[in-house]
């Protein structure tokens, strides 16, 4: 059996524009704006005027760590009120598609959530799964990560030593709220890869919503409560934080972004 991970079409995928690189780039670079980055982020959803937007930074009770460097704090606002405005041809969609594009940048960095020695790990953002070069479904994954043992070029069971699914909602709450078509499908659809993965090829995988919200328990509750979902895991704006700031990528492994992956049983 032939299972692949295969990313979608180009035009079919999400945009991430300048704007929304150039925050990514600027924490990366500044990881004390980190915090009051995931705040606004979670908070803001639609378009801000500069005088708003600065009023409201200042009024974080954020701001008083990184009001000092005021040369810093001024290109942060700067940058953050070009990812907040929209030009005459965009629609209110693109603030969201920013915030969920910036989520996706931080996961892509970060990933895997977990390390193994002496292994490369092979990326798949936006993936599709398919069984014989048939998809199982029209849903994708965020990002999928393929960890594979060092001294091996073909992916195959002997060889893969984990699969995580990642899936990134900006505030998991919302998507959560209430059951419907979207979020029962793709919970089902993921549940369903791992199945897959097991059954076809003897592979472990691990199930994540990535979300930038700091706490999650109420999410992880409703998780298993509501969607019977007990396989997936969430990682919160404080574990972004924890890897970012606090060297948990200890264990550094040899990363390839790829368009398909192939596994093969």
């Amino acid at each position: 059996m032939k299972v692949t991970f295969k990313e979608k079409r180009l035009k079919e995928q999400l945009v991430i524009d300048d704007k929304t690189k150039q925050l990514f780039d600027f924490i990366m670079n500044n990881k004390e704006y980190l915090d009051m980055t995931i705040f606004i982020l979670t908070i803001m959803d639609e378009e801000c005027n500069e005088k708003d937007l600065e009023k409201f930074i200042e009024g974080i009770f954020l701001y008083d760590k990184i009001k000092e460097n005021i040369e810093k704090t001024n290109e942060f606002k700067n940058i953050l009120y070009k990812f907040y405005t929209l030009e005459e041809s965009e629609s209110k969609i693109i603030i969201d598609s920013r915030r969920g594009g910036f989520l996706e940048l931080i996961m892509l960095e970060i990933s895997p959530l977990k390390r193994y020695e002496n292994s490369f790990v092979e990326k798949v953002r936006e993936s599709l799964f398919l069984r014989e070069n048939r998809k199982i479904d029209n849903k994708d994954i965020d990002l999928v990560c393929i960890s594979k043992s060092v001294e091996n070029d073909k992916a195959s069971e002997k060889d893969i030593i984990s699969v995580e699914c990642i899936e990134c909602k900006i505030v998991l709450e919302s998507f959560l709220k209430k059951e419907n078509l979207k979020n029962v499908g793709k919970i089902s659809f993921m549940k369903n890869v791992k199945k897959c993965l097991m059954e076809d090829c003897n592979i472990l995988s691990d199930l994540y919503f990535a979300t930038l919200s700091k706490e999650s328990g109420f999410e992880e509750v409703v998780l298993k409560s509501d969607f019977d979902a007990q396989e997936f895991k969430v990682f919160n704006g404080r574990d972004i934080k924890k890897y970012l700031n606090n060297n948990e990528l200890s264990n550094p492994c040899q990363v390839s972004i790829k368009k398909c992956v192939d596994i093969l049983s």
